[in-house]
């Protein structure tokens, strides 16, 4: 979507298939089910952990998100999701402000997710993406996440690793070159995986959340991602946003992940969920947001379902959450449990 495309220039400026058959797995084959009340144990947030503001006399404010914010986020749901990019860790004046962030969150008793990605590693019009080879994983990559996780494992639930990278707008490059395969990616996440848990056993490592998983290219990159294994390494990780309520072919996807992921006794996070439009109503995007909850809830062991996104962001400002009336529609379907 062009507007993210902004937002990920906006980052690095600022550091310098046809219908489908419906399959059984289990659960409902109607089209749509009825709206259920939301789970806050299972609702979450997106939360953008670094604002850059343009003054008019050329210079830059940074602003971060408070502690106000990821209390208000508790009041939403149980879970947020923030990204920690790599060039953001790496600015003196940034890295102590995002570990103040993973430890507001664990102050307010949010499951706390990091992203890690390294947007250089992005193929983006007018750049030259670094290669996912040797090079860069042992000598940029592992350092920077080890640095993240020992000063963070305290105050996260866990870390996703690389986020929508089959996405048109910035898809990454593999040690050779051509776009990263499945099973480059898998052997990646594994490696990443393995230096994590010898840090912070307990984390959950989550795999890149999958770009608008019932798309045809992302359903097709999605299902190669699992036949190549990588749910013997993660729950499944899933990014939605779907134009209306899901339609028979976008079902009949959700129920085929269903079946794999279900017989692979995995569970789903969706990290991101919001209207492919951003500029929606707030009660159309509700209704959006039921509805896929319902099905979600019906197909899979949904364990977070995390709406994108909480505060302004800079080209997003049309998903922005807290402190506008879907808020509150929100909280209204939510049950404590």
């Amino acid at each position: 979507m062009l507007t993210r495309r902004q937002f990920l220039n906006s980052t690095i400026a600022s550091a310098a298939l046809t219908a489908l058959p419906f399959c059984s797995s289990g659960g409902s084959t109607k089209p749509n089910i009825p709206a259920i009340p939301f789970a806050h144990s299972k609702l979450g947030l997106h939360i953008v952990t670094y604002q850059v503001h343009l003054n008019p006399d050329g210079t830059l404010d940074k602003t971060y998100p408070t502690q106000e914010t990821f209390e208000r986020s508790a009041l939403f749901g149980k879970w947020a999701v923030a990204e920690f990019f790599m060039d953001r860790w790496n600015a003196s004046d940034v890295r102590p402000a995002l570990v103040l962030q993973a430890e507001a969150a664990k102050r307010a008793n949010l499951n706390y997710i990091i992203r890690l990605e390294d947007t250089r590693t992005y193929t983006i019009a007018g750049t030259t993406p670094i290669h996912l080879n040797d090079d860069w994983f042992f000598n940029d990559w592992l350092s920077y996440v080890r640095a993240v996780v020992h000063l963070t494992s305290d105050y996260a639930y866990g870390y996703q690793i690389g986020n929508e990278v089959w996405n048109v707008d910035w898809t990454m490059r593999g040690p050779g070159g051509g776009e990263l395969t499945a099973k480059e990616y898998v052997g990646w996440f594994r490696a990443t995986r393995e230096e994590i848990l010898k840090i912070a056993p307990q984390a959950d490592v989550l795999m890149s959340g999958g770009t608008n998983i019932v798309q045809d290219r992302y359903w097709s990159k999605m299902l190669a991602l699992i036949d190549a294994g990588i749910l013997e390494l993660s729950n499944f990780n899933a990014h939605l946003y779907p134009r209306a309520n899901l339609n028979g072919t976008e079902l009949a996807r959700l129920r085929k992940f269903a079946e794999l992921v279900n017989a692979a006794k995995r569970s789903l996070f969706v990290t991101e969920v919001n209207t492919h439009d951003p500029g929606k109503s707030d009660s159309y995007k509700l209704g959006v947001l039921q509805n896929v909850y319902a099905n979600l809830s019906d197909l899979f062991d949904l364990r977070a379902f995390c709406v994108f996104l909480a505060n302004q962001s800079y080209g997003l400002s049309g998903w922005t959450v807290l402190g506008t009336e879907l808020e509150e529609m929100v909280k209204a379907k939510t049950v404590k449990n």
